[in-house]
């Protein structure tokens, strides 16, 4: 389905929601002749509805979804393929290059060959069809920030691990332990097989479930973290806050990524009705990072 990028977000949520096997975003240049502009520039939004699950009332309640979205504006015609899930899984992987983000982390997809510099930091990934592979802007952003926040021997968790990226390169870091929380199963098997993929099981612990329900035995007194990313949706971030106050230790960092600009200022307030101070808002096209702690509003 070809959106535009102010729509990107509901659509692929959307997708995400009701498909089987995650979302694969495609960008091309805006359908106006000149419009070089963010909001100009449309995107291909798929996902895969297996046969063998209940596709047809899926299909049903996504088409549901997206009319009720053209209110905000029109959207194209919804189109359907059929294809093996074996071609689906594998047909994205040309639109994933190896690439470089931050100053010394590289996301080497794990087909592709690459050797080294000395100074990188080397994260060997194959999604899957789990969320995150780096090329999109929330999980870059993410990236970075962790990059610049994380301190060695740091308590991690990771909240919708998806491919296990963020775990990976917690780890690759330099964090002393890393728990990976997602609630689908696809995506803890991928990021299970990633994390071993990067030999840093020792490190990076993947359980299914969230805050408060996951379904691996974490006693209450694991649940402090230093360093908490959690690369989500506005919405969801917005609900999980209490929950991550409680996990998070007294003075910890937070990463939240995946909020659109049009749910900063609920996420901010959220976030300041739990005593949480920003330190820094990133900006990419409609996505915001919010980097904050608790505690003092100071730096470092």
């Amino acid at each position: 389905m070809t959106v535009s990028r102010k729509d990107e977000e509901a659509v692929s949520w959307l997708f995400r929601l009701y498909g089987h096997g995650g979302v694969v975003i495609e960008e091309f240049p805006g359908v106006e002749e000149g419009d070089s502009s963010f909001e100009g520039r449309t995107v291909v939004i798929k996902t895969y509805l297996s046969v063998n699950g209940r596709w047809i009332q899926r299909l049903k309640s996504l088409e549901d979804g997206l009319h009720r979205l053209v209110i905000f504006g029109p959207l194209s015609p919804l189109r359907t393929q059929h294809i093996e899930e074996e071609e689906w899984a594998a047909g994205w992987k040309e639109y994933f290059p190896l690439h470089r983000v931050g100053s010394h982390l590289v996301v080497k997809p794990s087909w592709r060959e690459y050797s080294p510099l000395p100074e990188d930091v080397v994260i060997h990934l194959d999604p899957g069809m789990a969320f995150g592979t780096g090329l999109h802007p929330t999980t870059r952003m993410c990236l970075e920030e962790l990059e610049i926040w994380l301190r060695p021997g740091d308590s991690v968790l990771d909240l919708g691990t998806g491919s296990g990226i963020l775990a990976i390169a917690a780890a690759q870091l330099g964090a002393a332990k890393v728990l990976a929380l997602d609630i689908d199963s696809l995506a803890v098997r991928v990021a299970r097989e990633n994390v071993a993929r990067n030999q840093v099981e020792s490190t990076v612990s993947v359980v299914r479930g969230s805050l408060g329900t996951s379904r691996g035995r974490v006693s209450r007194d694991a649940l402090k973290f230093d360093l908490v990313v959690a690369n989500l949706d506005s919405t969801t971030i917005s609900r999980l806050l209490g929950p991550i106050t409680r996990a998070a230790d007294k003075e910890g960092r937070l990463i939240l990524g995946g909020i659109s600009q049009d749910g900063l200022e609920a996420v901010m307030a959220a976030a300041s009705s739990y005593g949480i101070h920003m330190l820094r808002v990133v900006e990419d096209g409609p996505w915001r990072t919010l980097v904050a702690r608790f505690g003092t509003t100071t730096q470092g």
